[in-house]
């Protein structure tokens, strides 16, 4: 069975020691290269070929959001997992559109961590719970703004809508 290549991409070197250190039992998974920041990890991308880049956000240089938008244009078959602390719609919504398919938070336990490199992987899309809560209140806050507008523009009253149905 090949190994799935991981590149990691993190400011942080004690960060990048101890995805090291989960991952290094996982038979599978063999960790090729490592960079501090966006533009370092798309030189070593051009030059090691990974399978997955764990890609933090918030990097100096250039932003993981940006690197990713770099990556998916050059490197297309390269699978972007988002490994961050950031756990808001907005940063999630941008590195989705940049071309990530999995986003975690850094408090994700081991297991799942491993379960989430090896679908992203196979260019399955993957959300830790939190994350995916995240996604849902925010999709439910746009069907309900996209409701609210539509009733404003025919005139409709929702609120006496409502009450007649009760």
């Amino acid at each position: 069975m090949d190994k799935i290549k991981i590149l990691i991409a993190d400011d942080h070197s004690f960060i990048r020691e101890g995805i090291k250190t989960m991952l290094e039992d996982a038979g599978d998974l063999e960790i090729i290269g490592e960079a501090e920041n966006g533009r370092e990890a798309i030189e070593k991308i051009k030059e090691l070929s990974p399978d997955v880049v764990i890609l933090d956000i918030a990097m100096p240089v250039m932003s993981g959001i940006e690197a990713a938008r770099i990556i998916k244009k050059k490197f297309k078959s390269v699978n972007i997992l988002a490994l961050t602390i950031h756990n808001n719609d907005e940063y999630i919504s941008r590195i989705l559109r940049a071309g990530a398919i999995g986003y975690m938070l850094k408090n994700t336990e081991k297991n799942e961590f491993i379960n989430a490199i090896r679908r992203v992987s196979k260019g399955k899309k993957y959300f830790s719970e939190e994350v995916s809560n995240v996604i849902f209140k925010g999709y439910l806050s746009k069907e309900q703004n996209q409701t609210s507008e539509k009733d404003r523009q025919t005139g409709k009253d929702t609120d006496t809508d409502r009450k007649s149905v009760v």
